[in-house]
């Protein structure tokens, strides 16, 4: 305010011109001008080296906004996911797995809140039930996630541990429930870091809740208002936080009740104190910032904090991460070289990889591998593209076809980057006919189906009956309350990868309480939600046989289907399903080895970059190029001889226009085409 004094004399036009001015320019000056001060090293699990960690959340759209506003170098390498420990089933990290992977060449570590309340003003809190060991089972779940994710992870266990008035947590039965969770998770062995996250809004008397250095690798604070960076509670923390040799985590943070859409004046208000006190404590090893707009959920007071909604704003930020105190999503070995491990030396390669089950899904297995720094995991090469990681000795595949061939290599990841070398692939031919439902007739519960409702007020429960059994020992069992006349509003489904060419024959025995409409469907599990199957069936209250079969003219991730929400309030039960996918190739050759090369790009649709994997099947001129939808050409990534053999390259579209493009491979007479899909 003392920097204004000095024009009281001008006119006031003169005065308000230069408020404007000062206004506009000097926080971001000032900002530009400080130093960040260098950060404390205190050799935690997880912990980069002289680097603060950039980023983001809340959820993936979200995190993907974020991704867009940050330059080529410097994108997010942490990414934020929720879940409640009483919510934690089988399976639960598949998604958030699928989602990491979705960034090619660079590498993706989660920083998990993991909920130990309802989050019901204070009441909905369970950690004293976790304390006394009632949830062994779900912990268990958690941890087997944790390993089926195969990768480094941030776990805040009951985050915001003081915030009494809306988590509830009593601080000693928090902190039995804290040391509970954290000795299961690292009976496993996975590489996971443990935060102990308290909010800035929150009780001040943090260390009641703290379970001991022990069980706690980082110390994490949230934080959302401007007086956060400058009063008391925030200095304490993460001073405390270094002075019990822990580097600290800004997991959550969010411009509330001031957002972004005021451009300059939002930065100067709340951006530019956020990364003052970033720069302010060496302790701060990472930040993680909410791209979300808060106006839309139950906060609407809170703003629009998206960083995609204003260019001052977005631009500013995306600058204050040019710095090189800060570290960036980057390729796994790149990452893991900040971590403090000195060893150079890569594992050795994984040997005698086999076959253990050749159908449906496909099982491999290969020798373990050691490592003096520990091995990280196992990463499986499909076709030349990174596709899976795993801390076993086998990898399960669910995404093949009937009929087709694929190479597989495997390398072993040690913790301090090293990387074995890939050795030459291994080939499989899959059979030409697949049973792909899994748990089909129900024998061992309700696994790997899922029961759909709550549309225009349905309500249907879904349980294993053991009782008026189909076939088998158990037959599922659906009880339907409430309907609504139209039939997709309630569903029972699997998630089913379907391919071009192939034909799905759906065998099943289904009866009911009464006379009762249904539909069998194949369809898209995405939009537009394209419908491949639909055949309406009528179940009496006998035990009938259905047969379905359609050929299938593209390749797509979908979801085959019950649908049950038709007029007829009544019990349906269904047993004994199978979904059998076959293809015959000319003189019974599969598709694969028919043609004269191989095309294949992850992911599709993409954001940026997408590795496109091809196989060559004679020696010669091999061109790789993009074209958009109007035929032009953008980039020719490949031309030159080529030995017969698989290869992969990677596509940057940094600059141009979300869209469709066409990739376009030739081999001398012989060409094929991928269509893929950049999003921006």
């Amino acid at each position: 305010m003392n920097l204004f004094c000095q024009f009281k004399n001008h006119s006031a036009v003169c005065s308000a011109f230069f408020r404007i001015i000062l206004l506009v320019m000097f926080p971001a000056c000032t900002l530009q001008a400080q130093i960040i001060q260098p950060r404390l090293n205190q050799g935690a699990l997880l912990e980069p080296n002289g680097k603060i960690i950039n980023g983001a959340g809340l959820g993936p759209v979200d995190y993907q906004n974020y991704w867009n506003v940050m330059h080529p170098q410097n994108k997010p390498l942490t990414s934020m996911y929720y879940i409640g420990l009483n919510g934690v089933t089988s399976g639960w990290a598949d998604w958030l797995k699928s989602t990491l992977m979705a960034y090619p060449g660079k590498f993706q570590i989660p920083q998990i809140g993991l909920a130990l309340t309802n989050g019901q003003n204070g009441t909905g809190h369970y950690e004293q039930d976790v304390a006394a060991g009632l949830y062994d089972e779900q912990i268990s779940l958690f941890v087997d996630g944790l390993q089926t994710l195969a990768t480094p992870a941030y776990v805040r266990i009951g985050y915001e541990f003081n915030g009494t008035s809306w988590n509830g947590y009593l601080p000693e039965t928090y902190k039995q429930a804290f040391v509970r969770i954290t000795n299961m998770i690292r009976a496993s062995g996975v590489e996971v870091a443990i935060v102990w996250d308290c909010s800035a809004d929150g009780v001040t008397n943090f260390m009641d809740y703290y379970p001991g250095d022990e069980y706690v690798d980082w110390w994490g604070i949230n934080v959302f208002e401007a007086y956060h960076f400058t009063d008391s509670f925030g200095k304490s923390f993460i001073e405390s936080g270094g002075q019990h040799n822990k580097p600290v985590m800004i997991c959550e943070s969010f411009p509330r009740y001031i957002g972004v859409l005021n451009g300059q004046q939002s930065w100067n208000d709340w951006f530019a104190p956020y990364f003052t006190f970033i720069h302010k404590y060496p302790e701060l090893k990472a930040f993680s910032y909410g791209n979300d707009d808060a106006s839309l959920t139950n906060n609407p007071t809170w703003g629009d904090g998206r960083l995609e909604q204003n260019a001052i704003v977005g631009g500013n930020f995306a600058n204050e991460m040019d710095s090189t105190q800060y570290l960036h999503a980057s390729t796994e070995s790149e990452i893991r070289k900040t971590f403090g491990l000195s060893d150079n030396i890569a594992p050795s390669s994984p040997g005698n990889i086999s076959v253990v089950q050749s159908g449906y899904p496909l099982l491999l297995n290969w020798d373990a591998v050691t490592d003096p720094s520990g091995l990280s995991h196992y990463i499986v090469y499909k076709r030349g593209a990174l596709t899976d990681y795993t801390l076993f000795r086998q990898f399960t595949d669910k995404n093949i076809a009937a009929g087709d061939t694929i190479t597989y290599a495997i390398t072993a990841m040690d913790r301090a980057g090293n990387e074995s070398p890939k050795e030459n692939g291994f080939r499989v031919t899959v059979p030409s006919s697949l049973s792909k439902v899994i748990n089909g007739e129900f024998d061992s519960g309700i696994n790997d189906w899922q029961l759909s409702y709550g549309a225009a007020g349905t309500s249907a429960t879904m349980k294993i009956d053991s009782n008026s059994v189909i076939s088998g020992r158990n037959s599922c069992q659906v009880n339907l309350s409430q309907v609504s006349g139209t039939n997709w509003h309630i569903q029972l489904y699997q998630w089913l990868q379907i391919y071009k060419g192939r034909k799905y024959t759906i065998t099943f025995k289904a009866k009911a309480s009464s006379t009762k409409v249904i539909d069998v469907v194949i369809q898209k599990g995405d939009s537009p939600y394209t419908i491949y199957l639909d055949k309406v069936h009528t179940l009496t209250t006998a035990i009938q046989s259905f047969t379905d079969t359609v050929t299938i003219n593209a390749n797509d991730q979908a979801q085959f289907k019950f649908f049950l929400g038709s007029t007829g309030t009544v019990q349906v039960w269904i047993d004994e399903v199978t979904i059998t996918e076959t293809y015959t190739g000319p003189n019974g050759i599969n598709e694969q080895e028919n043609q004269q090369q191989f095309l294949y790009n992850f992911p599709n649709p993409f954001n940026n970059s997408t590795k496109i994997a091809y196989q060559v099947k004679e020696l010669g001129v091999v061109t790789l190029k993009i074209v958009d939808m109007m035929g032009k050409e953008v980039a020719t990534l490949v031309n030159e001889h080529k030995v017969k053999g698989e290869y992969s390259v990677e596509w940057n579209a940094n600059g141009l226009a979300g869209g469709i493009y066409f990739c376009r491979l030739q081999n001398g007479r012989k060409g094929e085409v991928r269509k893929m899909q950049l999003l921006k």
